[in-house]
């Protein structure tokens, strides 16, 4: 639970799959190499610890403004050199897209 609550204040998505494994490695590194984290055993965690799965809506957390800031002058600087003709937006590619689940698990309220 520990785990859960400081991906999800990170705003990382946590999906069951990722929950079911990070349970799995902490349940390993104690010795206890036997146990299941099965789809039983994450209903009865979720319930337990009022946790819902949600859908993932814009963008709000996702970038930090200041990090923009910086990463405009790194990036003029990167490009300084190559013609216009070879620099395009490659923003949100497909495969990019896809590597963040698009629900989560979270705490009620």
């Amino acid at each position: 639970m520990k785990w859960f609550r400081s991906a999800r204040a990170k705003n990382i998505p946590v999906n069951g799959v990722l929950l079911q494994e990070k349970a799995r490695e902490v349940l390993e590194s104690l010795g206890l190499e036997t146990f299941k984290a099965s789809n039983g055993w994450l209903e009865k965690f979720r319930t337990r610890h009022n946790i819902s799965f949600k859908q993932i809506c814009g963008e709000e957390k996702s970038v930090n403004p200041n990090e923009v800031t910086d990463w405009f002058g790194k990036l003029k600087s990167l490009l300084k050199g190559y013609d216009d003709r070879y620099i395009f937006n490659a923003d949100e590619t497909d495969l990019f897209c896809r590597v963040l689940p698009e629900k989560t698990l979270c705490l009620e309220g």
